[in-house]
């Protein structure tokens, strides 16, 4: 018999005149209290649909609940109805936008595409909580710690590419690389460059967008070297048939 008893007790059950009855059910838990303050969602959105929805946010933007609620954790204070974080309305303000864009200027388009194409958090953030193409991280650290750091950072991007935060393609970097010619700050570029040279080793364009800025910076030489790799290369090259044949004429060479 007490062998009996220590198994009921195992197994969460009791013994009433030799038999096993089951134990009284928990108390039912209670259902949790509906989403308060919602500003931009029908007030009667069900909790799940609203929490898969938020889910969505956190992993567009790369962020936890507390970037826009108040969650301070076990022990501390929990509202997600307040607004006293200055990323909520934020948040409310880009689905506006969003839907706008969807709803109204989209919608608006000729002939457009079935299903129709949407834009959504990803589609600007990529994980980021703020917008940023790759140029925009490499000016904002070049302009503290010039190339080197540029292209540290390119270098640090390019190994944490999983993550797919930015353009990290050979075009990708191009283009970062071009915003810095064009400001004039063709030390930066030609460092991205020669990075992305050895990043894509077997590409045609790189070498062409270096002759590019030599030519842009005035060192012509270095240009003409580059120039004629590419054409060792590839022979048919057109594209550095003319620039080899600009920088090699006579009239390009220097004035008296």
């Amino acid at each position: 018999m007490r062998s009996r008893t220590l198994l009921a007790a195992i197994l969460g059950v009791g013994l009433f005149a030799g038999e096993a009855v089951s134990q009284s059910p928990p108390a039912k838990a209670e259902a949790p209290p509906p989403p308060k303050n919602l500003q931009f969602f029908p007030k009667d959105t069900p909790r799940p649909q609203l929490i898969q929805t938020m889910r969505g946010f956190c992993f567009a933007l790369g962020v936890r609940c507390e970037h826009c609620h108040v969650d301070e954790g076990p022990n501390g204070r929990r509202d997600f109805a307040a607004d006293e974080k200055p990323a909520k309305e934020k948040a409310r303000a880009m689905l506006r936008m969003t839907q706008r864009i969807n709803d109204e200027l989209l919608a608006a388009i000729p002939g457009r595409s079935t299903p129709p194409v949407r834009v959504q958090c990803m589609t600007c953030h990529h994980g980021l909580s703020k917008p940023e193409l790759l140029a925009e991280r490499l000016h904002t650290v070049a302009a503290h710690g010039g190339p080197d750091s540029a292209v540290a950072t390119l270098r640090g991007l390019h190994a944490d590419a999983v993550s797919g935060l930015f353009d990290l393609s050979e075009w990708g970097v191009n283009e970062a690389a071009r915003t810095f010619t064009e400001e004039g700050k063709t030390d930066v570029s030609l460092a991205l460059l020669r990075a992305n040279a050895t990043l894509n080793p077997e590409s045609e364009s790189v070498p062409m967008l270096l002759a590019e800025v030599h030519t842009a910076r005035g060192e012509k030489a270095e240009a003409i070297e580059i120039l004629r790799k590419v054409l060792a290369g590839d022979p048919e090259n057109q594209r550095a048939k003319r620039m080899l044949e600009q920088l090699e004429s006579p009239s390009n060479g220097p004035k008296p």
